[in-house]
């Protein structure tokens, strides 16, 4: 018989075929998107306007703003390495929102060319490589990363770099760099730890590796912090001190159980059958005695996800770790042995549940997304609900507004009065005197109007989650819902009976951060 002519030859080229087709139109979808979004708001969001807000504070030479200062409120839990990264793009572009797109993509960029290699040397030939990707960029965890303005990409992508480094090299300079990678990672997002644990494991057997790798490490780690540290001064720890876990004080493990389930099985539709073949992977490394540095990472993301996600403001962005980490311990099974014609069976059903998880997660995320490109933007339409400008007539006014989403008044150039809603809510228990004065001013109607992502009748999302109980309260009882903008999903309050005795405050220039 002539070679390529049988019937597993044909299915082979067939299997083939398909995975590229599968793979080349995913990653178009993806690219389409970012390339029609990157100038409006598409995937930006309260924590993309922290993100702004810290960049364009910084520019103006105060680094991270003080939780109370001059009538503003500061203060975060983000790490500066996104910061300065996003600084160098505004100093080329003179703005916060383009170029800090382009910079995320060309992080993504890194990324996925990181998952695609290390796929490759977990055993999965090309196309198997490309099409897990096209399976990671259809979750949602996925696409808040890579085309929302968020910076997990960029921790995840330093750290996969680091293990990818030491599982191919074995020299000591190899080790270095990792090391700084992973304290790159740490200076980006807090709880990047997984990649330092499995390295960690791996480098056991060679203590001169191991200690050059922590080394490196903490030094790359305390250089980042230290200068902003400094620049800010002193600022930043007490921040990272008093908020980093500030949304997991009143949370139980029972209650992240639940937010995983929720986040990571029930809204993101391919983790599930995802997460299920990878358990399959990871048992079949350890039969065969192979658990390598990508199976150790996914071992150790997961305790990491149940501290995360005991904190009320943890979403889908902190599962693209686990996301991917399952994609490269599905790879290892192209390297299981097994006789042919079984092997190929078996990775042939592989496939198969890898592109069903795909289609029901694509069909949410982006599927839609695509629709409406192509029938608005392509056609010149752009979308209300992407504007950088949704509340014009509050922006002309001159007076300054209460946003609960502190990027549109930054894409006004104007100081946002609070730059995160979320840590104003800890100030509860953290400062109640400076929240006392934002509730005082609510209460004389200081503000011309507040603008708010979910009506003030959703209790919940401002007992958990932004401004607080009492800030709300106080706002319900002063204010008055004049319209919802439902294109973009915002509900504009005004005073129920102006202030008689001061006029609303004017608004502060982006450029001189107070």
């Amino acid at each position: 018989m002539v070679p390529g002519t049988t019937v597993s030859g044909r299915l082979s080229r067939l299997t083939t075929l398909a995975l590229a087709v599968w793979s080349a139109v995913t990653v178009g979808a993806v690219v389409l998107l970012g390339a029609v979004h990157v100038s409006d708001r598409y995937g930006v969001s309260a924590a993309s306007g922290v993100w702004m807000g810290l960049t364009a504070a910084g520019h103006s030479g105060t680094w991270y703003p003080a939780v109370f200062s001059h009538g503003f409120y500061g203060g975060t839990r983000y790490m500066p390495l996104p910061v300065l990264l996003a600084l160098g793009g505004r100093t080329v572009s003179g703005e916060y929102l383009v170029s800090a797109k382009i910079l995320i993509y060309a992080v993504n960029i890194a990324l996925y060319a990181i998952v695609f290699f290390a796929a490759r040397r977990q055993g999965a030939p090309r196309t198997v490589a490309a099409a897990i990707i096209a399976t990671i960029l259809t979750s949602s965890a996925a696409s808040s990363t890579v085309l929302g303005f968020r910076w997990d990409a960029l921790a995840t992508a330093l750290q996969l770099g680091a293990v990818a480094l030491v599982a191919r090299e074995g020299r000591s300079r190899s080790t270095i760099t990792a090391g700084a990678m992973c304290g790159l990672a740490l200076a980006t997002k807090v709880t990047s730890l997984w990649g330092p644990a499995a390295i960690t494991v791996v480098l056991l057997r060679q203590p001169r590796r191991l200690a050059g790798f922590w080394s490196a490490l903490l030094a790359a780690a305390a250089l980042v912090l230290g200068i902003v540290e400094s620049l800010s001064g002193g600022r930043l720890f007490q921040q990272l001190r008093e908020f980093t876990f500030a949304g997991s004080g009143h949370s139980s493990f029972a209650e992240s159980f639940h937010r995983i389930y929720q986040l990571g099985l029930r809204n993101e539709r391919s983790l599930p059958l995802f997460l299920l073949l990878a358990l399959v992977a990871l048992a079949v490394a350890a039969a065969a005695r192979r658990i390598g540095p990508y199976e150790l990472g996914l071992v150790f993301s997961v305790p990491i996800l149940v501290v995360v996600m005991r904190d009320f403001g943890a979403y889908e962005n902190h599962l693209i770790d686990l996301e991917i980490l399952s994609g490269l311990t599905v790879a290892g099974l192209w390297r299981s042995s097994g006789g042919v014609n079984r092997k190929s069976v078996v990775q042939i059903g592989v496939l198969a549940m890898m592109f069903v998880a795909a289609v029901a997660a694509a069909r949410y995320t982006l599927v839609p997304d695509v629709r409406a490109a192509v029938s608005h933007d392509l056609r010149g339409r752009r979308e209300a609900r992407y504007s950088t400008d949704p509340t014009p007539r509050l922006v002309a006014d001159g007076t300054c507004t209460l946003y609960e989403d502190a990027s549109i008044p930054i894409l006004a150039g104007q100081q946002p009065v609070v730059l995160d809603a979320f840590i104003t809510h800890r100030l509860q228990t953290e400062d109640p005197e400076a929240l006392r004065r934002l509730q005082r001013r609510v209460e004389t109607g200081a503000f011309s109007a507040i603008v708010l992502t979910v009506p003030l009748s959703n209790f919940g999302w401002f007992q958990t989650l932004d401004f607080g109980t009492a800030l709300a309260t106080s706002m319900r009882s002063h204010y008055r819902l004049e319209r919802t903008l439902l294109a973009n999903s915002l509900y504009v309050y005004t005073p129920r009976q102006p202030s008689r005795t001061q006029p609303p405050c004017a608004v502060s220039p982006l450029g001189r951060w107070r």
